[in-house]
């Protein structure tokens, strides 16, 4: 029961960053300034945010309101669920939590952010959803702690939204899932914008079955995910590379898809898959970003690579590239344009829409971008084809010009040392490195933060942080190699394209783009031609196409 007549809000899960104890100690300094009959239990064990969790504790003065238990299992754990007065989960990403599960079996109200991906709590009335803010999260909180009323209405309502999870109710949902017509896309790995257009197609063409098949544990960033469960992923990565692919083959026959999905074609796994499903006649489909500006092999490579690619195409039935640069590539290697269907990649637009002004002004803070200065932003890996140098360099010639702005570099990678010794000492300051961030909030945040992103890459296939910018209402200054400039930079209408390598045109664009007198007309007009865009080429929509392809009606039906 609650201690000394004390009110217990608990936190049960692994002390990791991503499951938000920032924003729970944060949220919990809030609550308990105006409650202070309200305790903090915190239960599970550290795995990285304990020593962040605990200074800011400290730092709020609340130690003595704080109660950390480690993990806890068995007959303790449901006794801390049953006794406690709120559940709060603050995840920045979560799959199919089965804490909070458990919590709603005990009758416990819960807490919990729109990224643990629980729409069901907040529509049955067993606890809130809330964004990834301190104050929505106290406000949530607080409304329970102050209303009994409700919070025993949320008790009743948390024990019936658990019932729906028994094996019984499991079982019949089974059975209608495998009714379904299924739809399997293979990729390398499962990034944040992967995983947000796969939730996209589940939610949008409820009458088919996704399965998100991947290869590889990490992309080449270390994002930090568990993938949700509602996008049915299946790992390949326990397997060596060279038995993915009759894995992979094993799985399509005994699941028997009515459409599949290769992303890419540059290794031997998915040549095996694409080569399976044209012979068994599986309707298949090429998905990749390559570009034709990024088309550079020559010799014996251009003639093997040739190959590849010619073959990729002839063995798919429909051909999908990002966007123009990508149905240019793919024609060269004998694409059809009959067989081409754009579908982009894309990012989590709502997330970016989304973010408030507490999660920019979090993001000054932490970085250190002072108020009423300027910013330039690079975003991305910091390797030598992504050409960070020429944008240090650039920035280096401007800079006495435009004594206002400062540059952002958001990313990390095996030249970081490289790139920051080159920066004059008279600049440093004016330069801020954040390292890689897995945390796409927070990336969203320092766009919003920031009024130009620029992307100078001699080599990149299409580079969804041009979307993202767009999203944000940022002006984009991009090399003509990039893919999704191509469509997302309208040259002097909300950005500029130069000629991929030329330091001069690219420090006339930068010039130009931070004159305060045309600044604010680059960034607005963003919105419009994202629109545009989004209009024009839906992934969405895209997949429908394929399932008419495959010969499978919108709603679920073969034709």
């Amino acid at each position: 029961s609650p201690l000394r007549g004390e009110e217990l809000i608990l936190f049960l899960s692994r002390l990791h960053p991503k499951k938000g104890l920032d924003y729970l100690a944060d949220a919990f300094a809030i609550v308990a300034a105006r409650r202070p009959d309200v305790r903090l239990v915190v239960a599970g064990p550290d795995d990285g945010a304990e020593k962040d969790f605990d200074s800011r504790i400290a730092a709020a003065k609340l130690q003595d309101r704080v109660d950390r238990v480690g993990p806890l299992y068995g007959a303790d754990k449901l006794a801390a669920l049953s006794n406690a007065s709120l559940f709060v989960l603050p995840s920045r990403q979560e799959g199919f939590s089965v804490a909070i599960l458990e919590a709603l079996a005990c009758g416990t109200p819960v807490v919990i952010s729109d990224q643990c991906h629980f729409p069901e709590v907040a529509e049955a009335g067993a606890g809130k959803v809330v964004s990834l803010d301190a104050r929505a999260i106290a406000k949530a909180m607080l409304q329970f702690l102050e209303d009994p009323t409700a919070r025993q209405d949320a008790s009743e309502k948390a024990r019936a939204l658990a019932a729906q999870y028994t094996w019984d109710r499991i079982a019949k949902k089974a059975l209608e899932l495998y009714g379904r017509p299924r739809l399997a896309i293979l990729a390398n790995s499962l990034p944040p914008y992967r995983i947000a257009l796969h939730r996209r197609i589940v939610n949008e063409i409820p009458g088919v079955r996704l399965f998100s098949l991947f290869t590889h544990a990490k992309s080449n960033a270390p994002w930090e995910i568990d993938p949700p469960a509602e996008i049915e992923p299946v790992s390949f990565t326990h397997l060596r590379p060279l038995q993915q692919g009759k894995a992979i083959i094993r799985w399509i026959d005994q699941n028997r898809p009515s459409a599949v999905i290769v992303n890419g074609y540059n290794d031997a796994a998915r040549m095996q898959v694409l080569s399976y499903c044209h012979r068994n006649k599986v309707p298949v489909m090429l998905w990749g970003d390559s570009n034709i500006r990024g088309d550079r092999a020559t010799g014996v490579k251009a003639m093997i690579k040739s190959r590849i690619v010619r073959r990729a195409v002839r063995l798919s039935d429909l051909v999908l590239p990002c966007g123009s640069l990508g149905q240019q590539y793919f024609e060269k290697y004998g694409a059809d344009p009959k067989r081409i269907i754009w579908m982009p990649y894309e990012p989590d637009y709502e997330l970016i829409r989304t973010i408030n002004e507490e999660q920019i002004e979090q993001v000054r803070r932490r970085f250190n971008l002072a108020a009423g200065r300027r910013r330039l932003v690079y975003s991305g890996r910091l390797i030598g084809v992504k050409r960070v140098d020429l944008l240090l360099k650039a920035f280096e010639q401007i800079s006495p010009k435009r004594s206002d702005w400062d540059l952002v570099i958001v990313g990390g990678g095996p030249l970081t040392r490289e790139l920051q010794d080159s920066v004059p000492a008279n600049l440093a300051q004016r330069v801020t490195w954040t390292g890689f961030l897995d945390d796409q909030q927070t990336v969203s945040a320092i766009y919003r933060a920031c009024d130009v992103l620029v992307h100078p890459a001699d080599i990149e296939p299409w580079a969804l942080v041009i979307n993202e910018a767009a999203a944000a209402g940022m002006a984009i200054i991009a090399s003509d190699a990039v893919g999704a400039a191509a469509e997302l930079v309208r040259d002097g209408v909300n950005g500029r394209i130069f000629p991929a390598g030329d330091l001069d045109r690219l420090i006339a664009a930068v010039l130009e783009f931070s004159d305060a007198a045309t600044l604010a007309g680059y960034k607005a007009a963003s919105a419009g031609v994202l629109d545009a865009w989004r209009t024009r080429a839906d992934p969405v929509q895209a997949v429908r196409q394929v399932l008419k392809t495959a010969s499978v009606g919108y709603d679920g039906n073969r034709d």
